[in-house]
């Protein structure tokens, strides 16, 4: 019951925002199946024909697993993260840069439940290497041995400072970054390209300004009582 009620709360609010609904499968229900799973394995979601998926998620989330996020907390973030790997692949991403999918997903987790913070236990893969760029995340990548869950603080970084949303429901950018990919969506190599192109067109600032800008507000991640805050400082840094 749970985690039927974390999965539509999930559908539902990816649909608020504006992004495309899960493509069904043949008996046009969504499947989630739950398993025991190995340790520290929160869940995965395996794609099917014409861009359809289900997922597997783990049937305990028991606290020496899963670190400080344990229980039903554990299983609503990793419903939010699968669902909305279940959402990209209804953009028609065959081949997108890995890590954007997977930066996505865990920035959605602390947008869907943000009391929860389980991506911060992420991030440390890139504070201990600012230096690496962007498109050097991914599966077995060296040196960062990360998938792209170390950068969910980016996608706040977008929302907070070019969407200036308080609520991050309410934002737009990362929509707008998925449709874009779209419509290039065999291009290996194409995201970093199509984050360039929202910012160019909608915020007139470029994809290596914004990663600076970025990259520099997490060095210096102090908040602000005076009027250079803005300059320095986002929520969630």
């Amino acid at each position: 019951e749970e985690v039927e009620s974390a999965a539509m709360y999930s559908k539902n609010l990816l649909l608020e925002m504006g992004y495309l609904p899960a493509v069904q499968d043949e008996n046009g229900i969504y499947d989630i199946y739950i398993a025991n799973m190995s340790a520290g394995y929160y869940g995965v979601n395996v794609p099917e024909p014409n861009n359809a998926s289900f997922m597997i998620i783990d049937n305990k989330y028991e606290s020496a697993n899963f670190g400080p996020i344990s229980g039903n907390d554990a299983m609503r973030v990793t419903v939010a993260h699968e669902f909305f790997h279940a959402i990209q692949r209804a953009y028609g991403t065959s081949a997108p840069d890995y890590y954007f999918m997977e930066l996505s997903s865990v920035w959605f987790e602390d947008v869907a439940y943000p009391e929860i913070n389980d991506y911060v236990y992420w991030a440390d893969a890139y504070l201990n290497n600012p230096e690496v760029g962007i498109s050097e995340y991914g599966p077995f990548k060296e040196p960062v041995h990360d998938p792209g869950y170390a950068l969910g603080l980016f996608g706040h970084y977008l929302t907070k400072v070019y969407d200036e949303v308080e609520n991050e429901q309410d934002g737009v950018i990362m929509r707008r970054i998925w449709h874009t990919i779209s419509n290039n969506s065999s291009d290996i190599g194409y995201v970093r390209e199509a984050i360039d192109e929202v910012l160019s067109t909608t915020h007139n600032v470029s994809f290596a300004d914004a990663w600076s800008d970025f990259n520099a507000r997490n060095l210096f991640n102090g908040e602000f009582s005076n009027q250079y805050n803005h300059i320095y400082y986002y929520e969630d840094q």
